[in-house]
């Protein structure tokens, strides 16, 4: 919701504003050929009616889209699975708790070509030159798992800080206070895949929230399930005596897949969004996934999701406001806690320009409330770890 200004470039011709530089165009990161998630500006209010997108906010957001994609059959879709009035308010509640404009995901769709366009880069670009679209981007394939690093703790995570050589959030002496094992708080966990059959992670069952949700890797000798399941016991793998024990036994687990849809899609945002309808204030969304900063050079340089698009070639080089970002933002300004993970990426996040979001978010009082948290991160042999014993377990 904004309450700025018409911007005057939508007063000019349409026709002047069709370019796109083959710089912009450039393939930055692995993408699927037939798919473009587009990020319509934030004073418009654009809705899907009938499969024809409609802008009620009398900007005309969606002026020169058809246009430019008459030669090209294609059909819309939501980017997210929830419903428009929850994320109408979605935004009301975190703007009235934070003080922050925030974007409506309501006017995030994705373009869907009916066939592979092996100029998609150019298309994403001229859409993006459109006065009334923000971010136009070619759907990001799901990147690879990483190969694990040795397996080497058993559970040193719960132990006193103190502790050598393991030093752990001292989950021994939480438990000890009321609430201290997570009880009364929901962990939604995202991520391609689980183990729902674990013996010892009896919380997986039915904690599913999304539907049609697929493993890309699947087929991989490492799929998804196996680091998914590493990561959910070490939040929740039960106290039941034997095997081993979450860090937060008593808290009520969610899981939320972020590759899913009748025609499956990495959709990050989407995913966010359906946790933040689901969840209350107090509850923590876990964000195993990172981002792959190296973009098409698939150097394994990973950087919290948040730099969603971002790749080290210039002029992509920074951090922009994006519609993963934009989902966690909001997320944030309703209560809940957003856990990315970040810090054992082969990439020093230090180094790299946060600038851009800062100057977005430093004029509201309670902006600092929305920063997500980074967490350093190991991942586990999934061929011979039992659930929890990683030291961290969020994605490298």
């Amino acid at each position: 919701m904004s309450n700025r200004s018409v911007p005057p470039c939508l007063m000019l011709p349409l026709l002047c504003l069709l370019s796109a530089s083959v710089a912009t165009a450039q393939e930055r990161y692995p993408a699927t050929p037939d798919l473009v998630e587009i990020m319509f500006i934030q004073e418009s209010s654009v809705r899907l009616v009938g499969g024809v997108l409609v802008d009620h906010s009398g900007l005309n957001a969606t002026a020169g889209v058809e246009e430019l994609l008459s030669l090209r059959p294609h059909e819309w879709e939501r980017l997210s699975p929830a419903a428009e009035p929850d994320l109408d308010q979605l935004e009301i509640e975190g703007e009235l708790a934070t003080g922050l404009d925030l974007y409506n995901l309501n006017n995030a769709y994705i373009l869907r070509f009916l066939a592979p366009q092996p100029d998609l880069w150019l298309v994403a670009a001229d859409l993006e030159a459109l006065p009334g679209i923000h971010l136009a981007m070619p759907v990001p394939l799901p990147q690879e798992l990483p190969l694990p690093p040795p397996y080497t703790f058993l559970q040193g995570y719960l132990n006193p800080a103190s502790s050598l050589p393991s030093a752990g959030v001292d989950a021994y002496a939480a438990w000890t206070y009321p609430g201290g094992n997570g009880s009364g708080v929901t962990v939604c966990d995202l991520e391609y895949d689980w183990n729902y059959n674990h013996q010892d992670v009896t919380q997986a069952v039915g904690s599913q929230i999304n539907t049609n949700v697929v493993d890309p890797f699947a087929a991989y000798p490492y799929p998804s399930h196996r680091h998914g399941a590493a990561v959910i016991g070490e939040l929740v793998s039960d106290a039941n005596g034997w095997g081993t024990t979450g860090v937060c036994p008593g808290a009520t687990l969610l899981t939320c897949g972020t590759y899913y849809g009748s025609s499956p899609l990495w959709n990050v945002a989407g995913a966010i969004s359906l946790a933040a309808v689901v969840l209350q204030a107090g509850d923590v969304i876990l964000l195993e996934q990172q981002w792959d900063y190296s973009g098409s050079a698939n150097l394994g340089h990973y950087v919290p999701i948040e730099w969603w698009g971002s790749t080290s070639t210039p002029p992509n080089q920074n951090q922009s406001y994006n519609l993963v970002y934009a989902a966690i933002q909001s997320a944030v300004a309703n209560g809940i806690h957003v856990v990315e993970a970040g810090g054992n990426g082969n990439r020093d996040t230090g180094a790299l320009n946060w600038s851009a979001i800062r100057a977005r978010s430093s004029s509201a009082p309670a902006a600092r409330a929305t920063r997500p948290t980074a967490t350093a991160c190991a991942w586990p042999s999934p061929a011979t770890a039992p659930a929890s014993t990683c030291r961290a377990g969020a994605r490298t």
